[in-house]
């Protein structure tokens, strides 16, 4: 029976080894404790809209199926489930999230992207002697297509709507726009109660169990620059240090502020989120009852 020991310690020595990322916690980072706390206030903010967000997509479900009339009742319920559905998928998730991620960063850095693209078309507009200003009309296109693209990138998600695409004529031509607008508002209530809402739940909690951490970084960093300056330092090399301090020290003054708003939304999180889904559920069966008895 002795050969079992070395077995299981080898057994064991295998299950340690699995292969996996190697990263260390966020919290740890400089510059991510520097930025949390404005990035964690923004956050609560967002989950705030998002649950407004929800209340309003239920509210709009009650007023469905107005204006849709003269159809196919059987398709109109199958394009409602579908979308349902569509809003519980991992595959929509994941769209939708990637949109979002897109959005954000398109918020962020959108001046600086519009600035290069108007620069460069302004230079060969003057090579070309042309006196336009164009600015104004790239701005406001570059708005446009992402908007647009982002619609598509929906639509191309969903089954509910390539649903409505394929049975066009029996939905009835007039129908189709008011169709696709409901799919599209059904599947986002879907996916704000059943995904969103619970996952912004989960990172903000997250966020919360950071924050002590996050502190610890903001402290130990302070004491790192404060034991870096020497006599010899430059102007930039001081006037860099000096900035971050400036920025470590609000970071380390607004991280309170910023955790009892997280706090406090977490406190009736879970409860919102579930009331969310009673009333989703409860539209829902209501605006399908509606339709069945519409034949």
């Amino acid at each position: 029976m002795l050969w079992i020991a070395p077995l299981l310690l080898s057994l064991t020595a295998c299950h340690k080894q699995e292969f996996g990322p190697t990263e260390t916690p966020a919290a740890e980072h400089p510059v991510y404790a520097r930025e949390f706390p404005a990035r964690l206030t923004a956050f609560t903010e967002l989950y705030n809209l998002e649950h407004n967000a929800t209340k309003e997509f239920l509210e709009k479900l009650k007023t469905f199926p107005a204006p849709v009339q003269g159809t196919s009742w059987v398709l109109v319920k199958k394009t409602y489930e579908l979308a349902e559905a569509d809003g519980k998928s991992a595959h929509y998730a994941h769209m939708r999230g990637e949109n979002a991620a897109l959005a954000a960063f398109v918020a962020e850095e959108k001046k600086e992207v519009v600035k290069k693209i108007s620069g460069s078309v302004q230079y060969q507009a003057k090579q070309d002697h042309c006196q336009s200003q164009f600015h104004g009309a790239i701005d406001s296109s570059f708005d446009k297509g992402i908007a647009e693209r982002f619609d598509a990138r929906r639509e191309n998600s969903s089954q509910s709507q390539l649903f409505i695409s394929e049975n066009e004529e029996k939905l009835g031509k007039d129908n189709i726009k008011a169709l696709r607008q409901q799919a599209d508002a059904i599947a986002t209530a879907s996916y704000l109660v059943h995904v969103l809402l619970a996952e912004h739940h989960v990172q903000l909690s997250g966020h919360v169990k950071e924050a002590k951490t996050v502190g610890n970084t903001l402290s130990d960093r302070l004491d790192e620059l404060e034991a870096a300056r020497h006599s010899g330092e430059t102007d930039s090399e001081k006037a860099a240090r000096n900035l971050e301090q400036e920025q470590l020290f609000t970071a380390r003054a607004e991280l309170e502020h910023a955790l009892a708003g997280a706090k406090e939304r977490l406190a009736t999180s879970e409860q919102d989120v579930q009331s969310a889904r009673d009333a989703f559920k409860a539209a829902m069966e209501q605006l399908l009852k509606d339709v069945d008895s519409r034949g």
